[in-house]
């Protein structure tokens, strides 16, 4: 398993670093404005309210498909696969049915701060993106296919033809001197990533076949499951999707800047947690009947990702403004908006521990198929990131939305724990997690005394990002020998990682 991580998490800074040059592009020519924001709004909004069924679609397709293919073959495997894609897209031209026949009302429910003019500019981007949800329901089921069949390298380049186009009709945009070549390009973009995973597919054995079987015995085990995770799943589509609509309440430009310090979180997530928890969750569900091996999986997976997520989260808390300023601040992008980027980063950092343990914790209850336990703990923590939400946005700010997202993230992940040790009861991994805490709190102490550093260096320097390098590269040092300190890492494991 550590060397998928690893080919996984190296695949996937690749194609992060593309998707977060789309951000730096985007920056650059459009700032954080009304233009920034309605673009932002008509790409996110297919994918959000897809997303209110996607990660029970990726949750539950695994486990069936694995199943189908166990009984059936792969014949039965390929139906199953069909049979899901086909229902999902029948969903989604239903939903965008709905879209058009009350467009203004439900954009208004992303972005109730949007006035009159602007809700209406919102209005003839998502027109044409719109249809870009039932590409996304293709991209879901076939990464998912691609990812049992051991192509874990292509699923981590999924958003590598999306995040080219996009980048592509930003720069067309300009040139052009047309906005409305955003929405179009953002469509075509998302056709090429369909595409791309078509073709991968087909590689690897798969062929579509234009049926909907409902009384295939698969389909049905799968939809039954459904509804469960699809509701859990959808209570954290609930707070990403009242967190954007909270700002676009705080200031012109707030849901662009948001999003930017969310790209960045993203971008950290995505290169430590997300390749993780993909490449496990199916070892999770193989050896769901044997506790003993379960539990060591979940072990690793909580150590492999607490080792990269625990510096990555003290670097954004204390360096912060420094990263916005380094990857921001130039064109359009203002100090001010630097400023409360950086506010948004910090309080992501503050809880992406807490991200990541619940992710692996969620994994490990899907794959022995208890989703009761998720749906209560995430019902939850959904209602403490409302309330804290609506407290802490009138206190802070943008960054008040980042903090409550951390919170209710820790309270979710200290409630799921609980319910793990009831549910498998061989379970106890305090050991590993107290280890990387104490890990986390040496980080901190060795990044403060590395944050000195920078200022000394930047003001002698009159430079950012030279003594920024020097200062993560004392960093890494330090953390490396605090790794060895605290026991989350071995001498074997680094022998074991260089003979990989």
């Amino acid at each position: 398993m550590k060397k998928t991580v690893i080919v996984f998490t190296i695949v996937s800074i690749f194609a992060k670093i593309i998707a977060f040059g789309r951000e730096l592009v985007l920056s650059y020519f459009y700032g954080a404005g009304e233009i920034s924001d309605v673009f932002l709004l008509s790409m996110t909004l297919p994918v959000t309210i897809f997303g209110f069924i996607s990660v029970g679609v990726t949750s539950g397709y695994i486990p069936v498909y694995q199943k189908a293919k166990t009984e059936g073959g792969q014949d039965a495997a390929l139906k199953f696969t069909n049979n899901v894609l086909n229902f999902l897209t029948g969903i989604c031209l239903i939903i965008i049915v709905v879209y058009f026949i009350v467009p203004k009302q439900l954009l208004g429910l992303f972005a109730s701060g949007f006035n009159g003019y602007t809700l209406e500019f919102a209005r003839k981007f998502t027109n044409i993106s719109i249809w870009a949800m039932v590409l996304t329901a293709i991209v879901t089921v076939l990464s998912g296919y691609l990812q049992i069949n051991d192509q874990i390298k292509v699923t981590a380049l999924i958003s590598v033809p999306l995040n080219l186009g996009i980048i592509s009709t930003i720069i067309i945009a300009v040139f052009v001197n047309s906005v409305y070549v955003l929405p179009v390009g953002f469509l075509i973009s998302s056709v090429s990533q369909v595409l791309f995973l078509w073709f991968n597919s087909y590689r690897n054995g798969f062929k579509y076949s234009f049926l909907f079987d409902y009384s295939d015995k698969y389909l049905k085990s799968f939809l039954s499951s459904l509804t469960m995770l699809v509701f859990s799943g959808s209570l954290q589509q609930v707070n990403v999707l009242i967190d954007r609509t909270l700002a676009t309440t705080v200031t012109v430009g707030g849901l662009s800047i948001f999003e930017y310090g969310n790209k960045i979180n993203d971008f950290a997530m995505g290169v430590t947690i997300v390749p993780i928890s993909t490449a496990i969750f199916p070892v999770m569900t193989t050896a769901k009947d044997d506790l003993v091996e379960l539990k060591k999986t979940l072990e690793e997976g909580i150590r492999l990702s607490s080792l990269i997520i625990i510096p990555v989260s003290v670097v954004l808390i204390l360096f912060s403004d420094v990263i916005v300023t380094i990857l921001y601040y130039r064109g359009e992008f203002k100090m001010d908006d630097v400023l409360l980027t950086a506010k948004i980063i910090k309080y992501y950092g503050i809880g992406l521990i807490a991200f990541s343990l619940r992710e692996m914790f969620l994994k490990c209850f899907y794959a022995v198929g208890n989703v009761k336990s998720p749906l209560i703990n995430s019902t939850i923590g959904m209602l403490c990131n409302i309330i804290l939400n609506f407290v802490l946005l009138r206190i802070m700010g943008l960054g008040g939305l980042a903090l409550a997202t951390s919170i209710s993230a820790v309270i979710s992940v200290i409630l799921l724990y609980r319910s793990l040790k009831v549910s498998l009861k061989n379970i106890c991994i305090r050991t590993t997690v107290l280890r990387c805490l104490v890990l986390f709190a040496f980080s901190g102490i060795a990044c403060y005394g590395t944050l000195l550093l920078y200022k000394r260096l930047s003001f002698l320097m009159n430079a950012i990002l030279i003594p920024f390098i020097l200062a993560m590269f004392c960093f890494g040092l330090l953390y490396l020998a605090a790794t060895f300190l605290t026991k989350v890492v071995s001498k074997n494991d680094i022998i074991s990682l260089l003979h990989r």
